[in-house]
């Protein structure tokens, strides 16, 4: 099943939005967002959604959102790309782990995902898809994890520290 969440193959717009708790079933993609069209997310959160493939696929721009603790690679852009700013991607376990495929990524948190085949990076991976991802700056990305540490202001964190600069997903008010 495509899109146990939500299945987009238009156009759509997600603003203050939660999109948790969806099952794909088995061999199932986009647990929590399958899109085939162009999306838009701000201040919203993806979370504990699971699938054997994607919780988001196809690409798209995802400003001041968090995609946290979800079985299945958190975001696959398998033919877009995908653009996040001020986001954070973060404890999620799947194939290929946080991001694949192209992905911009700038102000945000990549940090402390899982890649379950040694053969990609676990935050990071160009795989199956376009291009990897590439920094415009000012991130914070899991340390030989696949995410480029390399634009101005991005830091690198070591897989021991995590716990010490990054808490787990919670409502803070």
């Amino acid at each position: 099943a495509a899109g146990a969440g939500i299945a987009n193959f238009g156009s759509l717009e997600l603003i203050d939005t939660t999109v948790t708790r969806n099952f794909a079933a088995l061999d199932g993609t986009g647990s929590g967002l399958f899109n085939q069209g162009s999306v838009f997310v701000l201040r919203s959160t993806i979370s504990r959604n699971f699938t054997d493939n994607s919780t988001i696929l196809g690409g798209g721009l995802f400003i001041n959102s968090t995609i946290s603790d979800n079985f299945g690679d958190a975001v696959s852009a398998s033919h877009d790309s995908i653009d996040l700013k001020n986001t954070t991607v973060t404890r999620n376990t799947g194939r290929y782990g946080g991001l694949r495929g192209a992905a911009s990524i700038e102000n945000s948190i990549v940090l402390d995902n899982t890649a379950s085949s040694d053969a990609y990076g676990d935050d990071c991976s160009s795989s199956g898809g376009p291009a990897g991802a590439s920094s415009f700056g000012h991130n914070l990305v899991g340390a030989g994890t696949g995410c480029p540490s390399d634009g101005p202001g991005d830091q690198g964190v070591a897989q021991d520290t995590v716990p010490y600069v990054l808490g787990p997903l919670q409502d803070n008010g």
